[in-house]
């Protein structure tokens, strides 16, 4: 038995530990013939043992009816090899053995688990329908977020045959009622008339499962800056039922319905990484949506494992630095022109700041930005 590199235990044997998924259910199932189907769309670069951790907990849903497609974004790791291997049994995941999430994705789920392998060429000329399990999509390029995301999506309308899609970080776990939850909540926002066109799920802290990351944001577009709602809180249900309208729902985990797609769109790839859900919410609202959050689909993140972003500017990566500082510019000009002196000002501001305290990495993303903008 081959394991992954990261957090690798000694083998198992799967037959004495495997856990039981639920039994598959036919269409004449009262369970699954009431529940609407779901796509969730999970997007690996390079993280392979993520993304197998992450799809053995959405495994173990008590929901009856979705399916996974994952996107692999031209990873250079041999990461689509090995979950190709994961699902075929031949490679499992291993959490620490102390975390207290283990419970959520170990034991191993019973594989093989049912999966197709479809190149982006066949994800836009094939809509056959698809009866597997898990779809793994190998893109051409790396599209960024959005664009890796967004041949899920379209994988997902040509099959026209689902009601709800959730995008999924692969660096989660997800409690076994989470999907359940979203898709619960949207359907009693629809009976209320409520028009609802994204709904996130509560964040918490994967390595602090107790803390509170976001439900969603609010955006201060004078600053260009976004602040996460309940970050950094301890999770006591304070949420659960609170009915609010954040600014936006964060991108790690957000479920839109098949209406709202053929209405507002897909992902915009203006960005690469970083403002796709400020954008896409921004233009959901032009057009009459709302952005809702379900506190008791809980989600937990390990925060910015493949771009390497983090809310500590000296633990942030140079590339996820860059994409959080340009894209303030790009999505200012889009959306909010009038606040784009304030946006330089912010610019000049870090710039100093950079240079006052030493911090080389900030000062060369700046310069960078700078000179793209005045060529």
């Amino acid at each position: 038995m081959k394991h992954f590199g990261e957090n690798s235990l000694k083998p198992l044997r799967l037959s004495a530990f495997a856990v039981k998924q639920p039994v598959p259910r036919g269409p004449d199932d009262p369970a699954v013939s009431g529940s609407p189907k779901i796509y969730i769309v999970v997007l690996n670069f390079n993280r392979g043992a993520d993304t197998a951790e992450c799809l053995e907990s959405l495994l173990r849903s008590d929901y009856p009816r979705f399916q996974v497609l994952v996107v692999d974004n031209c990873s250079s790791d041999g990461s689509m090899q090995q979950l190709r291997e994961w699902a075929e049994g031949r490679r499992e995941y291993q959490p620490p053995g102390d975390h207290p999430l283990r419970r959520l994705s170990f034991p191993p789920v019973p594989k093989p688990v049912s999966h197709a392998l479809l190149s982006a060429p066949e994800v836009e000329e094939n809509a056959l329908p698809r009866p597997e399990r898990v779809i793994f999509i190998q893109s051409d390029r790396n599209r960024g977020f959005a664009g890796g995301n967004n041949l899920g999506i379209r994988f997902a309308l040509r099959q026209n045959d689902f009601e709800y899609l959730w995008i999924l970080n692969n660096d989660t776990v997800v409690a076994p009622d989470a999907p359940g939850k979203l898709v619960e909540t949207m359907r009693r926002y629809r009976t209320e008339g409520q028009k609802i066109g994204i709904l996130g799920s509560k964040l918490l802290y994967y390595d602090a499962p107790e803390i509170i990351q976001a439900l969603g944001g609010r955006y201060r577009k004078w600053l260009g800056v976004g602040r996460h709602v309940g970050d950094g809180e301890r999770d006591r249900g304070q949420y659960d039922r609170l009915d609010s309208r954040p600014d936006y729902a964060v991108g790690a985990a957000m479920l839109v319905s098949r209406e709202f797609l053929g209405k507002v769109g897909l992902l915009s790839e203006d960005y690469f990484l970083y403002f796709e859900e400020l954008d896409w919410a921004l233009r959901a609202r032009r057009q009459g949506w709302e952005v809702g959050v379900c506190g008791e689909s809980k989600v937990y993140h390990k925060e910015g494992r493949t771009i390497g972003s983090h809310a500590d500017l000296r633990r942030r990566s140079y590339q996820s630095d860059y994409y959080m500082l340009k894209n303030r510019l790009v999505f200012t000009r889009k959306f909010y022109p009038r606040c784009l002196p304030a946006i330089w000002a912010s610019y000049a501001v870090s710039l100093a700041r950079g240079l006052l305290f030493g911090r080389r990495e900030r000062v060369k993303v700046v310069l960078r930005i700078l000179k793209e903008e005045w060529r």
